[in-house]
């Protein structure tokens, strides 16, 4: 049973196509099917803002998003309603005033423990650690790094361990010869990506990950040391490759897991305060072959039972993960003129009519393809 916190109902209103928007989903898995301009990408960014409180650019809206499960009192995220007020000026010109925000049930301030990882169907440029080297100051004297905005585009678990381990690391053995250090590094990251690696392994192309031996550590003044180039190299066909080297399907896939390595994983590294972590994913068959897509899908369902995850998709490949029993965790996304982004579950004509088709034909996909369920204006 799943026992972390999880989204159980939104009514969303007021953001870019999400004009008056209800729905119910489900602890696991939550696919989100529509056509382009649908509203799916729309939803998540309300959710994202909802959560990291970006309220500046929202405009007027409204947002109830009610939770269940997990160790929380309230099972209330938000409720709030954001307006934009005006004042008569005395040459008659309406001008805004400050815009206020009412009702406010905040998470941040009054429970923590709830994350989000938005996982956007483009690679970032750069992901430290993954892709890129990692180049990270530490002051001795402090014991700190210098500016952790060094970390932002470390894989969550990777940033966690990182932090634990440096300076206990850094503190012992800068004196010793780099050799040593990144053989004591090189041992760290085996022990914390054992899932990660796992994973990649069991569902991409990529049969083993290293530490780059490219790694150096260097003191560049009398309190201060730079460890540098710390980055993953990637076995192919049994030889290693660089990020740059690896095809835009692989790097999607490592860069999804990464990304939604969990709560159990880093539990297992040692770190014992670790957040729920809801997962928004952004077409994940974009880029990735149809063979590849299969072994992601087996991915992302093990994976939701750790963690509540939406993943928005056009392909109806995506579907078949589903059994019979499990159509209530489809949600139809389609748009309306008047009423703007809707979100439905199937009906119980649907849902009859799908499961008589798997239960005689196979595969969800097909039955997709030729049923009416789609009904964007």
């Amino acid at each position: 049973m799943n026992t972390h916190q999880n989204i159980k109902k939104v009514r969303l209103s007021g953001y870019k196509s999400i004009k008056q928007l209800s729905c119910e989903f489900n602890p696991g898995l939550n696919i989100i099917i529509g056509d382009n301009g649908s509203g799916k990408s729309n939803f998540f960014e309300f959710i994202e803002n909802c959560f990291f409180q970006n309220y500046e650019m929202m405009g007027d809206f409204s947002a109830e998003i009610d939770m269940i499960g997990g160790h929380r009192t309230s099972n209330k995220l938000h409720s709030l309603t954001w307006k934009s007020e005006f004042i008569e000026s005395k040459d008659n010109i309406r001008k805004s005033k400050e815009r206020v925000v009412t009702n406010v049930e905040d998470y941040l301030d009054a429970e923590p423990g709830l994350a989000i990882s938005y996982i956007h169907f483009k690679i970032p440029v750069e992901i430290s650690v993954l892709g890129k080297e990692l180049n990270v100051k530490y002051s001795v004297g402090k014991h700190e790094f210098n500016g952790e905005a060094t970390f932002n585009l470390v894989p969550q678990y990777l940033w966690f361990a990182l932090m634990d381990l440096f300076p206990t690391m850094v503190l012992s053995k800068l004196e010793e010869l780099n050799e040593v250090i990144f053989s004591q590094l090189n041992d760290f990251f085996n022990k914390i990506s054992e899932s990660f690696r796992k994973n990649v392994i069991r569902f991409s192309p990529v049969e083993d990950i290293r530490l780059s031996n490219a790694f150096r550590i260097a003191k560049i003044s009398s309190d201060t040391y730079e460890l540098r180039n710390i980055v993953l190299e990637y076995m192919v066909n049994g030889d290693w490759f660089s990020w740059d080297a690896l095809s835009d399907g692989t790097k999607r896939v490592i860069y999804i897991i990464s990304e939604t390595v969990g709560e159990a994983d880093l539990h297992s590294i040692g770190v014992p305060e670790v957040d729920d972590l809801i997962i928004l994913l952004e077409e994940p068959e974009i880029g990735v072959h149809p063979h590849q897509l299969h072994l992601l899908i087996q991915y992302l369902r093990e994976r939701s039972e750790f963690s509540q995850i939406f993943i928005t998709t056009h392909s109806p490949q995506v579907l078949d993960m589903l059994s019979g029993e499990e159509l209530d965790k489809i949600i139809i996304a389609e748009i309306s003129q008047i009423e703007g982004t809707i979100f439905r579950h199937l009906t119980k004509e649907e849902n009859k009519k799908a499961r008589l088709f798997l239960k005689d034909e196979g595969l969800l996909s097909d039955y997709w393809r030729f049923s009416d369920f789609q009904r964007t204006e």
